[in-house]
């Protein structure tokens, strides 16, 4: 028994051995020899066996395409050689006859020998740069079968690197030069046709063999900047890649679902070359790639994704935090294996500023980001984890968002799946999205596909498209004909053949589906991290269930989110129906309390509808009836211009009968007939009124007309009343069809009016006892009970709460109340408003009042009044500055005069930097007590602290310290009330110290520069407020020969100092005066150098050593 079992053991081995694709690698070339291209580099002479060999290049390429083959499964891989070495033929370089026949010998399904091309060097003129593929035979006509066709699905991926457009580094692809692209001629050849020879055989030794396959040239390494490139074995490992993707769609298969990032680091402003590295003028290649950069990568949740470098070779790094460009002058880094997604590439450089991009990845595709320098200075990445500010919590959910393929590029991936899924071959080169209508017909008709079976699979991986194709169509597809003229019309974007599907235009579109994919593929956009501003939360989706809302709780408890404010943190959670099923979240919802009452609602039928069953109802009613005349007798059906005449009888007044009998179910016809006869004055007396204002009803007309066109008689107006939406409401109460009211709302929705036999509808309520506002509306989100209230309850009072005037303030508050109800009235003035008093005389701004009568209270508001300031013969400031430009003027007086210095020309406000930069000082006239600046100087520092800076150092002794330059900074963002700066700061010619970069130890004064945050520190003020629209700090005022004594509210200044003004005062402020001049220098804000206040946007703050407290004595940030 145990040998029978390793028996069959062995066959199964044996058996899907044989039933795996064999595919043999040949890396072209293989010794150090003088025939296996060395080339020179920078850092390598030509031969070394560290620098360029095609046979190392070659080999690392090999390598990564033999290792993506065995993860995918289903493929056996042989290399013909697995190392480089010797000079000559050897078993690294073996004889290209023995490498034919050990791939035949192998059985081999699918053969490549990987290459670089060669062409004159770019020292002589010659900068040729482009793949290539050679297969055995003519172009367009292979030796052996499908070598072309596998070549073309190999050149489609080795393209992605390379310019779109020759020489055009903003034509699109990737971002490696090319001399040359032509779609249309990608370059892919037989290579009789290529050496312009005839053979039995074929030309390249390569190739002469009877396996499907080909010879590629991935690109020139005689084009320097790319055989430096080469030198990093990760650029070559990812045109490995390439060649398995190439593999994997010739076969139909199922790309890989994880993305990859080749990036190459370079300088932005200076351009390089060498006798060894000779760009291409209009390439990106003429600027200097940076050696020694370091790249950090972080993922959507601020994890750092670990790395390798360099592979294959002795100075491989393994399992790094940063991927480190080389010393080969090639600025490549690589990432790979990555969820698709949002990413953040942060890039550090020694001599460089900084750089962070954001990159998104796409599965079973390169991005190739380009990155470029500026010349400065930066810090060295961060590779400790982001503790980001707001988690997101999507309990299986996803938010929509990322990139989707075009249509066209969409048609590529479903053809390639349609064949693998039936398991049939299709020349998909031949169908375009354009014909996509004739690949399914040949599908159907040739291999007896239905398509219907993938696009309904759970398994296929496409069920998302025939859910959406369904959901359009409004129905389900059944035929087969009808899913095929669907999908093509979905992928045209076009109406398609009205007999078989709907119109895709518009539903066609990315846009309209891009969703629906994301969702099958799980495709999230990016949830920020942080907030510098309001947020509005987006709606996640997730398949089967529905999203309830945004909640600060696990459980969906509390209150539900829709934004969060500037500078949130905390964790959100998405909260979902069936997930949480028992959740507060999933029981917030609408319920309804109609009272006996009821919302109709509902589809009636047309007219003609309502005529078919008339006749139904008519013949049932009638039927057995008799009188003197004679037993009534079935009616033929007649169309609805015969009305008369189904109508007529002879045996008793049938239509008065059948429309004012209440046991009839036609008897609210004849109620509303009768409703539209009264008013128009109209009395309806006998059948054959009836009779005629049936055709004026069911015909939305005005006259009654016989089969043969003959009018016979005048009727009542049914030219509108007659249709449905006039009689509709009508029709649902007789049937009691109600209307299905909305557990939750997304948008504002306007509540119903309900009816009630008998009684008036008062209002819609949130209290069973019909108290407060009658509600008209609810918002989106709202839930609650909704109390239906019919006829005003007893009891009750109404609380009218009005403003004098509506642009001044608002009153709530006011609203239905039952007798004895205490009742809180709130009057809020507008901005540039006072509340004055309530016309019962009280000044307070909330008054409560209990209900006993209906009751009318007026909130009085009123403008805030003019304040003015009385100078008494002094003057704002001492200067008789009116703006900081007249600031400015003094300023550099100062600075001139402090320095000594003569004939220094005046400079521009919006160049203060530059301006002081030619002198070289300004530590020491900010900083000297004696100076009338060093105002400016402790207003800088503190600012600096409270934007988290260290603090500034004033020590000038030290150049390492840059006290200068960090000074000049500040003074020059302060006058301009900026952060950054636009011009030549140093007149050097230099933009480089420009544009926008936010520079070290600067404060942000784009606000902070404003006179109203720094006007206190100064001292006095440009201009006074003439209304007090927030608490006003009141500045010092200067009269030459006085000191000031302070602000006093009355013209004699007697009783105390003001020293601020609230909010809406009005009136006047006086200026005291003494003579002679005090030698108290104390600044209103500023007590002593350790110990600082500081008005922050209103707020009163306080510096102590270097931390900031607030008026309670806490530290804050």
């Amino acid at each position: 028994m145990k040998r029978l079992f390793l028996s069959i053991f062995a066959l199964c081995c044996l058996a899907m051995t044989a039933s795996a694709t064999k595919v043999y690698v040949n890396p072209g070339h293989g010794s150090w020899g003088p025939n296996c291209r060395p080339m020179a580099t920078i850092n390598y002479a030509a031969g070394d066996t560290l620098g360029f060999f095609e046979s190392n290049t070659n080999l690392w390429k090999a390598f990564a395409m033999e290792e993506k083959l065995k993860a995918a499964g289903g493929f056996d891989v042989k290399l013909s050689r697995r190392a480089s070495g010797g000079s000559g033929t050897n078993q690294w370089n073996k004889a290209l006859s023995t490498v034919c026949s050990e791939a035949t010998n192998y059985g081999a399904n699918y053969y490549i020998s990987i290459h670089s091309n060669a062409g004159p060097d770019g020292s002589t003129g010659s900068f040729a740069n482009y793949p290539v593929i050679l297969y055995r035979g003519y172009t367009g006509s292979p030796k052996v079968k499908n070598s072309d066709t596998m070549a073309k699905a190999s050149m489609a991926r080795l393209y992605d690197i390379f310019y779109k457009t020759p020489k055009n580094k903003n034509g699109g692809g990737g971002p490696e030069f090319t001399t040359s692209y032509s779609p249309s001629n990608p370059r892919i050849t037989g290579d009789l046709s290529f050496y312009n020879t005839s053979s039995t055989y074929g030309y390249l030794g390569a190739l002469k063999h009877n396996i499907p396959g080909f010879l590629s040239e991935g690109y020139f390494h005689t084009y320097s900047p790319a055989r430096h490139r080469a030198l990093n074995p990760d650029w070559c490992r990812e045109e490995g890649i390439r060649y398995f993707r190439g593999l994997m769609d010739y076969y139909g298969k199922a790309g890989e679902k994880v993305g990859y990032i080749l990036g190459y680091v370079r300088s932005k402003t200076e351009q390089f070359s060498h006798k060894h590295y000779i760009p291409h003028s209009s390439s990106n290649d003429i600027y200097k790639p940076i050696n020694g950069a370091k790249i950090v990568l972080r993922n959507d949740k601020g994890e750092v994704i670990k790395c390798n470098c360099y592979p294959y070779v002795k100075r491989m790094l393994k399992n790094q935090d940063y991927y480190t460009t080389d010393h080969n002058y090639n600025g490549v880094f690589f990432f790979e294996n990555l969820t698709p997604g949002q990413y953040t590439l942060y890039v550090h450089a020694s001599g460089y500023k900084d750089i962070v991009q954001t990159i998104t990845v796409t599965a079973d595709k390169t991005i190739y980001p380009e990155i470029f320098m500026e010349k400065g200075t930066g810090t060295e990445p961060d590779i400790d984890p982001i503790d980001p500010d707001i988690t997101w919590i999507l309990n299986g959910g996803i938010v929509p968002g990322g990139a989707v393929p075009t249509n066209a590029e969409l048609w590529e991936t479903f053809e390639t799946a349609y064949c693998t899924y039936y398991g049939v071959s299709i020349n998909k080169d031949s169908y375009s999205v354009t014909n996509s209508t004739n690949f399914l017909y040949v599908g159907k008709n040739t291999h007896s596909v239905d398509v219907s079976k993938m696009m309904t699979d759970t398994e296929s991986g496409w069920k998302w498209l025939g859910d959406y194709i369904q959901q359009v169509n409004g129905s389900t597809i059944a035929a087969e004909v009808n899913w095929r003229f669907s999908i093509a019309a979905f992928f045209q974007t076009n109406a398609g053949n009205a007999s078989y599907n709907v119109d895709f235009t518009t539903a066609g579109q990315p846009s309209a589906w891009g969703d629906a994919y994301r969702v099958a593929h799980g495709i999230s956009g990016k949830l920020p991290s942080t907030t510098d501003a309001t947020y509005t939360l987006p709606t996640p989706v997730k398949e089967g269930d529905e999203f309830v809302g945004w909640y600060e709780n696990p459980k969906g408890e509390g209150e539900k989110l829709t934004t969060i404010p500037a500078g949130y943190k905390g964790t959100i959670y998405a909260i979902w129906k069936n997930s949480n099923p028992d959740s507060e979240a999933a029981t917030q919802i609408i319920t309804w309390v109609l009272n006996g009452g009821q919302v109709l609602g509902g589809t009636v039928p047309t007219n003609e509808e309502l005529w078919t069953a008339f006749m139904d109802g008519f013949n049932t009613y009638y039927t057995g009836y008799s009188n003197a005349s004679g037993t009534f007798k079935s009616r033929t059906t007649r169309p609805i211009t015969e009305i008369l005449e189904f109508t007529w009888t002879n045996i008793g007044p049938l239509g008065l009968d059948l429309m004012t009998d209440p046991k009839s179910p036609w008897k609210w016809l004849g109620d509303y007939i009768l409703s539209v006869a009264s008013s128009q004055g109209i009395s309806i007396a006998d059948d054959a009124a009836w009779r005629q204002n049936f055709y004026a009803f069911f015909n939305c007309t005005n006259v009654s007309k016989k089969a043969d066109g003959t009018v016979a008689a005048s009727t009542i107006d049914f030219t509108n009343a007659g249709k449905p939406e006039a009689w509709g409401d009508a029709y649902r109460e007789a049937k009691g069809m109600t209307a299905e009211l909305p557990t939750k709302v997304a948008s504002m929705y306007t509540l119903p009016i309900p009816t009630k036999a008998g009684a008036t509808f008062y209002g819609w309520f949130t209290n069973p006892e019909g108290t407060g506002d009658p509600l008209t509306s609810i918002p989106a989100g709202w839930y609650g009970t909704l109390y239906a209230i019919w006829e005003a309850p007893t009891g009750m009072y109404v609380v009218t709460a009005t403003a004098n005037n509506a642009t001044m303030g608002t009153v709530t508050g006011g609203g239905n109340y039952k007798e004895g109800t205490k009742v809180t009235l709130t009057a809020t003035p507008n901005k540039g408003y006072i509340f004055v008093n309530w016309s019962t005389g009280e000044t307070s701004d909330s008054l409560t009042l209990t209900v006993t009568e209906d009751i009318t209270i007026t909130a009085n508001f009123a403008a805030i009044g003019e304040t003015i300031f009385e100078l008494n013969g002094g003057k704002k400031n001492p200067h008789d500055w009116s703006s900081k430009e007249d600031m400015w003027e003094t300023f550099m007086d100062d600075y001139c005069a402090y320095y000594n210095l003569t004939n220094y020309p005046d400079g521009s406000m919006t160049n203060v930097a530059g301006y002081t930069y030619k002198c070289g000082k300004i530590v020491e006239f900010l900083t000297d007590q004696k100076s009338s600046w060093k105002w400016l100087e402790t207003y800088i520092q503190d600012i600096i602290i409270l934007q988290g800076h260290d603090t500034l150092t004033t020590d000038i002794t030290d150049p390492s310290k840059y006290a200068e330059t960090y000074w000049r900074w500040n003074v020059h963002a302060f006058f301009g009330n900026t952060l950054r700066y636009d011009e030549d700061l140093n007149d050097d010619g230099d933009m480089d110290d420009s544009g926008e970069h936010v520079w070290p130890h600067t404060a942000d004064f784009t606000e902070m520069g404003k006179e109203e945050n720094w006007y206190l520190y100064w001292g006095y003020t440009f201009a006074y407020p003439t209304k007090i629209l927030k608490s006003y700090a009141l500045p010092k005022a200067y009269k030459e020969g006085y000191t000031f004594l302070g602000w006093y509210d009355n013209e004699a200044c007697t009783g105390d100092a003001l020293t601020e003004l609230p909010y809406a005062w009005s009136g006047t402020v006086y200026a005291k005066w003494q003579s002679g001049v005090s030698t108290d220098t104390e600044n209103i804000q500023v007590e002593t150098v350790s110990v600082r206040k500081v008005l922050l946007n209103g707020q009163i703050l306080i510096i102590r050593d270097g931390k900031v407290y607030n008026m309670m004595g806490q530290q804050v940030n």
